[in-house]
This record gives structure tokens, C-alpha cells and sequence, in this order.
């Protein structure tokens, strides 16, 4: 098969998806993608402050640093788990609304096939009284 062929098919499906069933939940994703960015931005900086510690506090026995890199830690993974919270609720979200909608389509479609089968045999059986088909 010709990839650009699959290509553009997955992309097409994707749109597909997207636009039927998250048209709207573009901000969600927006959320997502910036507290990812901001826990992705902030993991670097834990091996950075673990090396300041051994330097500063072990090597050069500076006791200041005793009180601020210990905060500057603790700020560190509160912003971490903030970016990490808000990322999780957003996809939740999306993924919830999405399902919600997913549901919705379905339920909407069963009922009128229900429907449509109910209305076509009771014409059916209504056009078997009214004009009966004469047996020979």
C-alpha cells in the first residue's frame, strides 16, 4: 500500500474524530498542552537543585542555603504537581465530554432505527388489515 495514501487517511480520520465528536474542547486541550509544557520545564530543574545542595551545603558548608534550597525545592514540585494536576483533569475532561457526545450519537441512532423498524412493520401489519392479500 501507499503510505502517503495511510497518511492521509489517519490524518483524515483525526479530523474526522475531532471535529464530530471534541468541536469545542479545543480550550481543554489548550490547558493540557500548556501544564505539560510547564511540567516538562520544570523536571530539569530537580537534578540542577540536587547538585547546588551537594555543592553548597556539603562542599562549601554554606548554612543560608539550608533555608533557601529547600524552598526552592518545595516551590519546584508544587508548580510540577500543579502542571501535573492540570494536565490530568483537562485530558479527564476531554475525554469525558467526548464520551458524553459519543453516547448521545449512539442513543440517537438506536432510537430511530427502533423507531423507523416499529413504524415500517406496524404500516406493514396496518396494510395487511386494510387490504387483505385474497388466498386462492
Amino acid at each position: 500500500m501507499n503510505k502517503e495514501i495511510l497518511e492521509i487517511s489517519s490524518a483524515a480520520t483525526v479530523k474526522r474524530i475531532w471535529k464530530s465528536y471534541a468541536s469545542g474542547l479545543s480550550g481543554y486541550l489548550s490547558v493540557a498542552l500548556l501544564c505539560n509544557a510547564v511540567v516538562a520545564l520544570s523536571t530539569p530543574a530537580l537534578p540542577e537543585l540536587i547538585r547546588r545542595v551537594i555543592d553548597d551545603i556539603f562542599v562549601n558548608k554554606d548554612e543560608n542555603m539550608l533555608i533557601i534550597l529547600p524552598t526552592i525545592a518545595v516551590m519546584i514540585m508544587f508548580v510540577r504537581a500543579i502542571g501535573t494536576y492540570g494536565a490530568n483533569v483537562s485530558i479527564n475532561l476531554i475525554g469525558q465530554k467526548m464520551l458524553v457526545h459519543y453516547r448521545k450519537t449512539y442513543i440517537y441512532h438506536c432510537l430511530r432505527r427502533i423507531f423507523h423498524t416499529l413504524i415500517l412493520f406496524t404500516l406493514r401489519d396496518l396494510f395487511q388489515i386494510l387490504l387483505p392479500i385474497p388466498q386462492n
